[in-house]
């Protein structure tokens, strides 16, 4: 397996938990960019918009245990994706 395929399989992995653990529609992931996610000492804060929602404000994902699993572990320091 390519490093490219693992990468997009990394990736689509993430959105799908980060999806999860937002309760996030297709529609609301798809409208996140990297400015929107900013990592806080709990885990990650996120902006997402939600058109018929009045929400404002971010959205917390805190840290998991299982990084298999979780949409946010803390990387060792230095370490590189």
């Amino acid at each position: 397996m390519s490093v490219r395929r693992r990468r997009q399989g990394r990736r689509d992995l993430t959105v799908l938990l980060l999806g999860f653990a937002l309760a996030a529609h297709r529609s609301e992931l798809r409208l996140l960019d990297w400015t929107d996610l900013e990592e806080v000492e709990e885990g990650l804060a996120v902006e997402v918009w939600r058109p018929k929602v009045n929400h404002e404000g971010l959205l917390g994902v805190p840290y998991g245990s299982n990084p298999a699993t979780a949409p946010s572990v803390r990387s060792a320091p230095g370490a590189s994706a």
